[in-house]
């Protein structure tokens, strides 16, 4: 999926995340590497996306970035999507850490970029706890929903205490935004034929991460 994605479209999609997220954290897991590849967006007929939150944590060894020793410490998750606490003490690392990473995404599908970007995985580190990202609607250059806008941004604070409670507490909020309910079956329609039209395999249609898809659609 590239480039920016309408507010409706994100909400559609953060809340499905969510939901499968709260079930995951009722029994005591932390999914560790929620990222836009672990994001499977299908089609269904007369149905909006379905999504599927997909785990395939991996581990990637950093040279420890905050002590300046050259010590080997493993990171589980990318860090592109990875909450500060994730990187500078894996020990505190808890469900709030998840919901940093769906901020992430979310910034990511309105933005149609990522956060952050940088030399190589420590300087994105590096950046991941202790530079704070702009604003989407100031990245855009556009007006985004205050709303949604002051969710995504609280879920990317970089005090965990400061982050919705929970999954489901998201959730919620997500539901109560202006623009809930905006992406409609036709919208979802719509937009999987237009990628039929352009010459994608039925394959590749019926099931693709929410950033594999190669078309700018308006949104």
């Amino acid at each position: 999926m590239d480039g920016p994605q309408s507010a409706g479209r994100v909400i559609d999609i953060l809340i499905h995340v969510c939901g499968s997220l709260a079930e995951a954290h009722r029994a005591g897991i932390v999914h560790r590497d929620i990222k836009p590849e672990n994001i499977v967006l299908s089609r269904q007929v007369n149905q909006r996306d379905l999504v599927t939150l997909l785990d395939f944590g991996l581990v990637d060894e950093i040279t420890d970035i905050t002590s300046g020793k050259q010590s080997k410490r493993e990171i589980a998750g990318t860090p592109l999507y990875l909450a500060p606490e994730a990187i500078n003490q894996p020990s505190l690392r808890d469900l709030r850490s998840d919901l940093y990473s769906i901020g992430a995404v979310g910034y990511y599908l309105l933005c149609g970029k990522t956060l952050y970007t940088g030399n190589d995985a420590i300087d994105i580190c590096l950046k991941q706890i202790g530079e704070q990202p702009a604003k989407p609607s100031e990245r855009l250059k556009q007006p985004i929903s205050p709303d949604l806008e002051s969710l995504i941004m609280q879920c990317l604070n970089k005090s965990p205490e400061q982050r919705p409670a929970s999954a489901s507490a998201l959730e919620i909020a997500l539901k109560q935004c202006v623009d809930y309910d905006s992406w409609t079956t036709g919208d979802s329609s719509y937009w999987w034929e237009h990628h039929n039209e352009l010459g994608m395999t039925p394959e590749t249609i019926e099931n693709q991460t929410i950033d594999d898809a190669t078309v700018i659609l308006p949104a």
